[in-house]
């Protein structure tokens, strides 16, 4: 019940933007209402089937995948770090694998922090711009130094990646793509069947990293940007509008961030920055439970165990506009977890105030949440060159705020800090 209520939620904020719903009209073609015609409720929580994270040493998955056939479940994918399976089996399945040992999660839901389409006024200058001298960017980048060198992951819906503004000279900034879900997703959630809108935010976040807009500079144009993509189009039957997807498919986009595109670990090919505007859907006593340590959590301490590989790991606060509501990704030890600010239309940070919709603290236990703000409001970046088309733009652009933002801020920062102290020969921690 709780997950079917969330999904619902987020279609309602969706559908309820003007834009949105105009994106929708516009796009929607016959093949996504076949899709929608024969979908089941999202996430089903049955008695006979239900999807898993079953984890266990790397010598004994050879004896889980064949207890996994044995109790008619299905291996749905693999982790190559973590050590384990998704599994799709009955709960008395998995009761079977926690009595072998093994460990056993439900495969939460994720959700992408749907940007806020505010009203668009006359004299709303381009905030990616200005965004870059109100952070500080634009210092670093006259002293040489702009993220050249530096992989980021952008572990979202799929990004557009030969767009106009993220192409440097005729090569994309990004420079590997790969669909976590295993499900075909090419370029963006949505792209392959018109739903352009899916590949709205991870392209709007790729901008504001990596634009090569000389009138709207990304924060760290010389970085190189992994485009992992972990929102499938359709989830268990269920077309989920690009807005939702599953713990584990994150957990594998993690994992093939922290191994490169040649698949193998420590090989000088992994991404140094992880960058997440997605929240994990946990409820306010999981959340306390895993602070206190009684639970355990396998997204999180894999979260955890980049951070101790030296990775930084930037994630969203959430757009939630109220207490205790922060987004349970930042609760992984390490994280750094970005609400957002607004910049009051000036370039000058004094006058910079929260975001009315940025999730704010204090975290189960306490926590102070979040670790930091960066500029979410009336940000103007990247967008699917066939939305921008639809819609009749001038140029693909268009202005969006969010803590999802926010985020891509806050890792461009780290990316051209991690340039920079490499440059100096100084070793930083995260």
């Amino acid at each position: 019940m709780e997950a079917r209520i969330l999904v619902v939620l987020a279609l309602v904020a969706l559908i309820a933007s003007p834009l949105a719903l105009e994106a929708v009209a516009n796009t929607v073609d016959a093949n996504v209402s076949k899709l929608i015609d024969r979908s089941e409720r999202p996430y089903m929580l049955s008695s006979t089937s239900q999807r898993f994270i079953v984890l266990g040493d790397q010598a004994r998955l050879g004896e889980l995948r064949g207890l996994v056939e044995r109790l008619n479940g299905r291996v749905l994918g693999e982790f190559k770090l973590a050590g384990g399976f998704v599994v799709e089996a009955s709960p008395s399945a998995a009761e079977v694998f926690r009595a072998r040992g093994f460990q056993v999660y439900p495969d939460r839901v994720v959700q992408l922090f749907d940007p806020i389409i505010l009203p668009v006024k006359d004299g709303i200058e381009a905030m990616v711009y200005a965004g870059t001298p109100t952070i500080g960017a634009d210092r670093l980048h006259r002293v040489g130094f702009n993220g050249s060198g530096v992989r980021v992951a952008v572990i979202d819906a799929g990004i557009e990646d030969r767009h106009p503004w993220l192409l440097r000279g005729d090569e994309s900034v990004v420079g590997w793509e790969v669909d976590a879900t295993g499900t075909g997703v090419v370029d963006y959630c949505g792209k392959r069947i018109g739903y352009y809108w899916g590949g709205i935010h991870g392209t709007h976040i790729a901008g504001i990293i990596a634009s090569q807009n000389p009138d709207a500079p990304g924060v760290a144009p010389g970085v190189t940007l992994y485009d992992i993509i972990v929102v499938p189009e359709m989830i268990g039957g269920l077309y989920t509008w690009c807005t939702s997807t599953t713990a584990s498919y994150v957990m594998i986009g993690v994992e093939l961030a922290l191994l490169g595109p040649d698949g193998e670990p420590d090989t000088g090919d992994e991404a140094d920055v992880l960058s997440l505007s997605l929240g994990y859907v946990l409820p306010p006593e999981v959340q306390y439970a895993i602070a206190a340590g009684i639970l355990r959590d396998p997204l999180l301490e894999l979260l955890e165990r980049a951070v101790e590989k030296g990775k930084v790991v930037v994630v969203a606060a959430g757009n939630m506009y109220g207490l205790n509501l922060v987004n349970a990704l930042c609760l992984a030890n390490g994280v750094i977890c970005v609400g957002a600010s607004s910049h009051m239309g000036t370039i000058d940070p004094s006058d910079d105030m929260l975001a009315w919709f940025s999730s704010k603290g204090p975290g189960p236990l306490g926590f102070l949440l979040p670790h930091v703000v960066a500029p979410g409001v009336y940000i103007y970046s990247s967008i699917p060159t066939d939305l921008a088309q639809l819609w009749g733009l001038p140029e693909p652009a268009y202005y969006l705020s969010g803590t999802s933002m926010s985020t891509p801020f806050v890792s461009g920062s780290a990316a051209l800090l991690v340039g920079y102290l490499r440059a100096k020969g100084v070793e930083a921690s995260p």
